[in-house]
């Protein structure tokens, strides 16, 4: 199965922010307060921060759930008035140490729910301002044992040349700090449609077309690929 790197779009005239900053975030004041209330507030944050103090990321293979009796929803501010509507949200979510990708529509998230996913947590969310019912969602990661270094293909940017590592370690030594990937092959084969890595997250062609068919807004296709 052959997947595509994805992002948060970072188009001005589809998410209406520019510099790719986030189009909504959380925030702590006694005017604008993104959680329910400080219990809710306080387990997020120790669920974010254990998690990050013994792994650094969540793995598909050793899946932490959240307890969603204990989070019931997470409200977020568009970070400029001008931050359109759409089904897909760059986000800035407070101690969460990067686990949760974006938020989702209600609409999206219905198309997603009809392929293959790993485990993830979601969270729902509202946006001040917005009528549309949206999730936080955080999908679990492979890990870098997984990928064939030896046989993926990396760029060095500063060079404008094709790189290669025999293994995660010489990639992980590497000194190169321009270095983005270009083609990732993975050792194993996985029948998720979302791949979630820490070089990126990947949707398989399969999902990417449903996503276009039905004018889901908010996400950008990069020309870096993933194969298992």
């Amino acid at each position: 199965m052959k997947y595509w790197s994805i992002r948060c779009s970072i188009n001005s005239s589809i998410t209406g922010v520019n510099n790719a900053i986030a189009q909504v975030e959380t925030l702590n004041n006694k005017k604008e307060y993104s959680f329910v209330n400080t219990e809710e507030e306080k387990y997020f944050v120790d669920f974010c921060h254990n998690i990050w103090e013994k792994s650094r990321l969540i793995y598909a293979d050793d899946f932490h759930a959240i307890d969603n009796h204990k989070i019931s929803m997470i409200k977020y501010f568009p970070t400029r008035k001008r931050v359109k509507e759409i089904d897909i949200l760059s986000h800035t979510t407070q101690s969460s140490f990067s686990f949760f990708d974006f938020l989702i529509s209600d609409k999206a998230l219905k198309i997603f729910l009809g392929f293959n996913l790993p485990p993830f947590n979601i969270i729902p969310a509202k946006v001040e301002g917005f009528t549309t019912s949206y999730y936080l969602i955080g999908f679990s990661n492979i890990s870098n044992s997984e990928i064939d270094f030896s046989k993926s293909i990396f760029h060095d940017d500063v060079r404008n040349q094709e790189i290669s590592f025999h293994d995660y370690n010489d990639y992980k030594n590497n000194k190169n700090i321009c270095v983005s990937a270009r083609k990732i092959i993975l050792a194993n084969k996985y029948d998720y449609d979302v791949i979630r890595t820490p070089l990126g997250l990947f949707f398989s062609e399969s999902l990417i077309t449903q996503i276009r068919e039905n004018n889901v807004m908010g996400i950008d296709v990069e020309n870096v690929s993933l194969v298992c």
